[in-house]
């Protein structure tokens, strides 16, 4: 199974903010199958895309900071969402919906947090700023 999404209205990945429907075409079984997938289907609400706009390095690494925080809001729907598929496309959950499961329980858990963490630690020491 290897599912290739497009996003109508040309975005990138997949939006748990917005109205865009998300156009995949799933290789599964030696069959592409096409279909839409919608934010709210796996339990997200609508949100303008501007929650997700920042103007800075330091509010990007604020916003990322809040979704490792699993601060309710736009950014952690996008990334919950996006984990989710990549998790089933990923094949180590049966679906997108259990792979929304499993990401947000990675995040409330703080495995994620501490995940970045341990890369930060390990990225510092690699240049000798540990």
């Amino acid at each position: 199974m290897a599912p290739v999404k497009g996003a109508m209205k040309g975005m990138l990945s997949l939006m748990a903010s917005g109205s865009a429907a998300t156009l995949v075409g799933e290789l599964k079984d030696g069959e592409v199958r096409e279909y839409e997938i919608h934010p709210e289907d796996f339990g997200f609400t609508m949100a303008s895309n501007r929650a997700l706009r920042v103007e800075t390095p330091a509010q990007s690494q604020a916003m990322l900071q809040g979704v490792l925080a699993d601060q309710p809001g736009a950014a952690r729907d996008v990334v919950v969402f996006n984990a989710g598929a990549a998790l089933y496309a990923a094949n180590v959950v049966p679906g997108i919906e259990a792979g929304v499961a499993s990401a947000r329980e990675v995040i409330a858990s703080g495995a994620a947090r501490a995940k970045l963490e341990e890369f930060i630690g390990y990225a510092r020491r690699q240049r000798g700023l540990a």
